[in-house]
This record gives structure tokens, sequence and C-alpha cells, in this order.
């Protein structure tokens, strides 16, 4: 980089005037902090930079922070090999791959999806050919970095952008709480940040990685070109904005943690989705696939939208503007040497998970063997000629006891028990807002008693954030609402058949009533003193347009409160599956997936979760006893994973018929012996 300009602060200037940019450095030497706080507007100067230029804007032990004036792009310089991390691909201009609007945003920093209401015309601009290339931006000072002020006049929009080092690497921050919208007719929809940053060539020898389940891995230049983009949401589907049909979906992995990273030749870049993650989807591209650059990125759903149908008409309802809209951040982290791969990622999300708090420390953890036992399901019985709905037990707490006297004598020990399907108004569908067990299967007393003589069992709540019966009244308060206003009413659909099941409508909880719910079972469980699971609590995210506009990123705030008032109740917590935010909660995890979605661009999948999660908390892979026993064995050893069954005490013929006639072959006698 021979036309590098090393800028200093000149003493008590101000520049009255500027006509197209400007930027300010800080000088060679400036400390720089690990973190940092957003400047108020009042706080920043602008200044001018030389056209043409290569400026040193901000720099630490380990890293550079380069601006290029000529062309809007910046790079980031690791003083341990001299490689650059860009932007924008240096040799975009000449991508023989790449037309028109491909070729713009390849030199973007932000590319935006918007609707103009009067007319439901959807349309997309980019920072580019958007406000660059008519000079409508403002560079700023920040002390490690500088900020960039993008106006888009064909939209009268202003986006605040910062880009500051820090001694980890690099933070990225869209201040979309300062977006100054004036035209009311715009209604911006997605936002895309940094799309090419560190994007791979033809030629170039590399992957994308993409936290998929356990973690996947895409090749550059993989020769799916025909396949369609990767894109999944980060912690699973909106279901407020689910398309109809949505669970005949076959590739059930979701995104657990918000990251993603790019490896080329002896170096690798980590993402961290860090504020507005719960916005995001990720998305990747292969080359020539799009353009002859493979890329991975994260897309924002800002505001949502819903088609509104009334007799005939049709129309688009929009989210209305959030005062409260979070921020958009990312941090990247730059790797090299042996760290430069999906394992060196790991430890270094791992240790970003630690250095926040967001990954709990169990000490030693010894092997266990973990085994989901349901002990209760609804079915439909005849009663005196009449049908009705009735609790039939599967596992009682004393046949709990046996099955656990019954693995000790086949020599398994450290038995972790995960007891599903006992509280009574779960399994009646109602809302679950106190930990009373269903009569037939013994009560709390006999299970808090089991507990007690050393025995690992964890009482297992699987719907507290849904439910599937709710009275005439409780609709108008306990119910998340859609855009629109109305209940959230959702269906589980019939995979064979394609067709909503009847009686498998459920609804979601308020989220006004979270933190209520979660101060109810916390004290439940302190005065029974008994060990705790939870399902959808750890892994359910949802948008609740009840009370004005709740984003996800509002319910994880509040999921988390929740799960931390829980969680000192009980002590010891089970989580099924959980989203990064719930980790810091979990005592013991099950259902960890093994493998990915494999949604058809990814090549390889890899144990990347499982790297993030050993040694600090103890997990289980989904249930072996209803998948390739083999295949499940190689994968709890290559994943370092403990072994997981499901089933129930007694014979198979209860669950014909009901919402278990899946664990047909789950009866606890018919895999006792595999599993010893």
């Amino acid at each position: 980089m021979d036309k590098i300009r090393v800028w200093r602060k000149s003493g008590c200037i101000f520049l009255a005037t500027v006509f197209l940019c400007g930027i300010i450095s800080l000088s060679s030497g400036a400390e720089i902090s690990s973190e940092t706080e957003a400047p108020k507007q009042s706080d920043l100067t602008e200044k001018i930079l030389p056209e043409n230029e290569i400026s040193l804007c901000a720099q630490t032990d380990s890293f550079e922070l380069y601006l290029n004036t000529e062309d809007m792009t910046f790079s980031v310089k690791n003083k341990t090999n001299g490689y650059l991390w860009y932007s924008n691909p240096p040799e975009r201009a000449d991508d023989e791959y790449s037309r028109g609007i491909q070729k713009m945003e390849m030199s973007a920093w932000l590319n935006i999806s918007y609707i103009r209401k009067s007319n439901g015309i959807e349309d997309k601009i980019n920072s580019y050919t958007g406000s660059v290339t008519d000079g409508n931006y403002k560079i700023y000072e920040l002390d490690n970095g500088f900020r960039v002020d993008f106006r888009f006049e064909e939209i009268a929009l202003t986006v605040p952008m910062e880009v500051q080092l820090t001694q980890d690497g690099l933070t990225v921050r869209v201040l979309t709480g300062e977006m100054v919208q004036e035209d009311g007719d715009i209604f911006v929809e997605t936002m895309s940040v940094l799309q090419y940053f560190g994007a791979g060539k033809i030629g170039d020898e590399g992957y994308l990685f993409v936290s998929d389940g356990s973690g996947a891995l895409i090749n550059f230049d993989n020769g799916k070109y025909s396949a369609r983009e990767y894109s999944r949401p980060v912690y699973g589907e909106e279901p407020n904005t689910y398309p109809e049909q949505s669970d005949l979906e076959l590739d059930s992995q979701k995104i657990s943690l918000p990251v993603f990273g790019i490896k080329n030749g002896g170096n690798a870049c980590l993402a961290i989705l860090d504020e507005g993650a719960e916005l995001a989807n990720i998305k990747a591209n292969v080359c020539r696939q799009v353009t002859g650059y493979a890329n991975v990125y994260a897309q924002y759903c800002l505001y949502g939208k819903m088609d509104y149908t009334l007799a005939e008409n049709k129309t688009l309802i929009y989210e209305n503007g959030n005062p409260n809209l979070t921020d958009i951040s990312l941090k990247y982290r730059f790797l090299t040497g042996t760290d430069a791969n999906y394992s060196g990622m790991a430890r270094s999300y791992r240790d970003y998970l630690k250095t926040n708090g967001l990954l709990p420390e169990t000490g030693e953890q010894q092997t266990a063997c973990y085994v989901t036992m349901h002990g209760a399901v609804m079915k439909k019985v005849s009663w005196l000629g009449f049908v009705k709905d009735s609790i039939v037990p599967l596992t009682t707490v004393s046949e709990v006891g046996e099955t656990l006297a019954d693995m000790q004598e086949n020599g398994i020990d450290n038995i972790v028990i995960n007891y599903v399907d006992w509280n009574q108004r779960e399994l009646s569908g109602k809302q679950v807002n106190r930990v009373g067990m269903a009569g037939k299967l013994g009560s709390l007393e006999d299970l808090s008693a089991l507990q007690q003589e050393n025995q690992t069992v964890y009482a297992t709540l699987s719907s507290v954030l849904w439910h599937r019966k709710q009275g005439f009244f409780g609709r108008f308060t306990n119910l998340a609402c859609d855009i629109s206003g109305m209940e959230l009413r959702l269906n589980e659909y019939s995979v064979g058949l394609g067709l909503p099941v009847k009686d498998r409508r459920y609804y979601l909880l308020t989220t006004s009533k979270l933190t209520r719910r979660a101060a109810d079972l916390a004290k439940a469980v302190s005065r029974q003193e008994m060990l705790l699971g939870l399902n959808d609590m750890g892994n359910l995210l949802y948008h609740d347009y009840r009370e004005g506009s709740v984003k996800r990123n509002d319910t994880r705030a509040l999921i988390g409160e929740s799960l931390s008032m829980i969680s000192d109740a009980a002590g010891h917590m089970l989580l099924d599956n959980p989203n990064q935010y719930a980790l810091a909660y979990a005592s013991e995890i099950v259902n960890l997936p093994t493998s990915s979605s494999r949604q058809n661009l990814i090549d390889e999948e890899v144990p990347f979760e499982q790297l993030v999660l050993s040694g600090s908390v103890r997990y289980a892979t989904e249930a072996m006893n209803f998948t390739d026993a083999t295949q499940g064995l190689l994968k709890a050893l290559e994943t370092g994973s403990m072994l997981h069954y499901e089933g129930y005490y007694r014979e198979a013929s209860l669950v014909k018929g009901t919402d278990l006639s899946h664990l047909c072959s789950g009866s606890f006698s018919l895999f006792a012996d595999k599993m010893a």
C-alpha cells in the first residue's frame, strides 16, 4: 500500500464548510480499548481528507485501519502477517460474472430494500450508488476510527455507520436508532451490512462458515452455481411471519449461535453478531452463483409487513415505526496460522462468550447418559358411551425410580433423567403458570424425594411460551398479536398431506406477561426444591405487536430476565438446544444437533457448537434410538457428546393415536439393553 498517508490531529482547527466529505484520523500511537461507546452527535467533528488517498485512521498492537477516499472503501491490516481484509473486493470492477445492480452492490457498505407504500412497489438502494457517487455523505472523527452518515436522497433517508478498531479486531455499528426517514411513503424493510467484506474470489483456497445446526462449511467455488442462496434466520424462524405450511420444511436445524466466518488461505475472519442479532438472516453465495466472489453476510429485517385478506380484498399491512429500534453491530475477529480455520473461530468465539459472561463454567464434567422420559399423554378414550380427552400415564414418578434402578443394574452410572409431559396444565393444553403434577403420575414430593437420593432428575416444562387452549376473555389479554393486531394463531401441518392437523392449533404468550409468568414459576420451583428443565424458553423467539412493536430483541431481553429468575430458584437447569442468550443459564443441554440443515449449498458439516461448549457445559445428542444407531454413536464420539435416548416406561400401544405416536418404539424395555 504505497499511497498510505498518515495524518495527525491539528490543534484547535474547525472547518466551517465542507463541500463533499472528509475524515478525521487518530494519531498513530493512540491507545484503543476492546469495547467502545457510540459518541454523541454533538461530539463529532467533520474534517476534510484529500481525495484519492488511502489514509491510516487507527491502529493497535495487532491491527491497522485504513480508509480509501477514492472509492470509499476501508481495509484492516493484520500486523502479524500483513494480510489485508477489504470491505469491498479490490478487483470487483474486473468481475465478469456480475452485472448491473450486483456490481454496484459490491462497492457498497449498506444494501437496503424498501417499499413505496402508495403503490406497493419493492426496490433496492445501496450506499454506493445512492449516496457515495452523489457525494451525499459526511465522515466524522472517532477516537479509534470513523463514522459515515450516508444520505439517500432518492428515499429521503440518512443512515449513520461507525467503523472502529478494538484490541480484539473491528467493530462495525449501524446506528439505526439515529436513522432519519423524512418520506412517510417509504417503508425500509431490510438492510444488509458489508455484504462483501472479506469475499473470496475464484482461485482462492477457502470456505465460508455458517453456524447452521452443529456448524457447516461452504467451499468458495464448489460448482453449485444453480443452487439457491443460503439464507437462514438467526435463532430460528419468526412465528409471527411464518409462511403458510412452514412446518413442512424438512431442514429443521436452526442457527443457535449468531456468528459466521470466512477462511481464505492462511487467514480467517469470524464475525459475531452483537446488537440486533435477533433480527438477522445469515446469507451466503459461492463463486459464480451471483458474482465471481464467495461471500457471507448478515441481512437485518428492520420492520415487518404482512399480507392481510378481507373477503376478496388483499392488502399489505406495515409495522409502525419503532422509536426503540435497536442498533446493529458486528464484531470481526481476525485469525492467522493454526487458528485460521473453523476450530480457531470456535476458540475465538468461546473466548468472547466467556469474557462477556455468556458461557458458564461448570468445572470437571463426568460422562453421563441422558434419558428423556415422557410422563403422560392426552388420548381420546370412551367413557359411558362418550369420547373424551383423558390423561394416560406412560411413566409415573415411581417408574422413573425403577428405570434408574434398572439402568444402574446394567452398569450405567451417572444418569440424567429429562422428565417431560408431567405438568397437569401443560398436558391439558393450557398456559403453564404453576408446577402442579398430573395426579395419575404421583406427586412433586415424590419427585423431590427421588432427586434427594442423589439422582439427577429434571422436571422439564416444554411449553411455557405457547399453549393450545385459551378462554374467550384471555384472547384479549394473554396472547401475542400479529401486525394487524389480531391474536396470533398458528397451525401445525401434516408432512404427508400438507394439511393443518386437527386440534393442533397453538398460541403464543404475550411478552407483557413473560416476567410475571417466570416469577410465578421461580417461586413454585423454590418452594418445591426441584431441578427444572425448560424447552421453549431457551429456543423460541418471536415478535409481539399487542402493545406497539415488541421486537425479537425485546423478547430476548425479557426471556433472559425470566431465565435468570428461574435459574436462581432452581440452582441447576436443563435446556433443550438453547440459543446463545440462554447458554449462561444451562447446566445441562439435550438435543444439541450433530448435523446441519444440509441446505444444498453446504459442502461439509463440522462440530463448531460442540467446540464452543466443550469444557463449559455438558451436552447430549438428539435421541439416538430414533435414528441410525451406528451413525448416532459415531457422531457422539466425533462431537464429544453424551448419549441420549427417549421413551417411556409402559407399553408402546398406549401412544397409538396420540401426539406421541411417532414414539411407537419408545418403550424402555425395547431399548434398555442397546443403551447399556
